[in-house]
């Protein structure tokens, strides 16, 4: 049995927008380039597999969802673009870890929130000497 579904990519300058359709069913997607993620091209925020945009608002369940990503990545595959499906800001946690590790620090603020501190310019000079002098 074949899959019923197409995928229709339109242009918006450097971002673009993939619109995948089901019979009855449509779900748009923003890609995003991304200097974040090495291992993408593109990113699209795993939120925006979570229900229908048309007709609005209909949930999508999980196993559903992960069928949706894996053929957005497999036609990005097929068009040359590696596409990834990543978490939102509201995974807080997932990116202040990211943050930690890239040498940011959190500060409290005045207000009782936290705000990431970057690195100071010789902190990220010595984590690029160390990465290169521990190269085998």
């Amino acid at each position: 049995m074949k899959d019923d579904f197409s995928i229709e990519r339109v242009d918006h300058g450097r971002e673009y927008e993939l619109i995948y359709r089901e019979p009855g069913r449509e779900l748009r997607l923003w890609l995003e380039l991304t200097g974040f993620f090495a291992e993408y091209d593109r990113v699209c925020a795993r939120d925006d597999v979570s229900a229908w945009s048309s007709p609005s608002g209909i949930p999508i369940d999980a196993p559903h969802a992960a069928a949706i990503q894996a053929r957005v990545e497999k036609w990005g595959h097929d068009q040359g673009t590696r596409i990834g499906f990543v978490p939102t800001t509201s995974d807080a946690d997932h990116w202040e870890a990211i943050e930690r590790d890239w040498g940011y620090r959190p500060e409290r603020q005045p207000d009782g929130s936290f705000l990431m501190r970057p690195p100071s310019l010789w902190g990220r000079l010595g984590r690029v000497w160390s990465r290169v002098w521990s190269r085998p």
